[in-house]
């Protein structure tokens, strides 16, 4: 329970951050699926 209670704020910062970097990373990616569906 203690832990948890500890976790949470790691928690609640980490994930926004975490969230940003995925949507970076997949929206780098989407121009590359373009041009690969184009090349098809």
């Amino acid at each position: 329970m203690l832990i948890g209670i500890l976790m949470f704020p790691i928690y609640f910062y980490i994930t926004p951050s975490f969230l940003l970097a995925i949507i970076l990373s997949f929206s780098a990616q989407i121009p590359l699926l373009i041009d690969g569906f184009i090349q098809k």
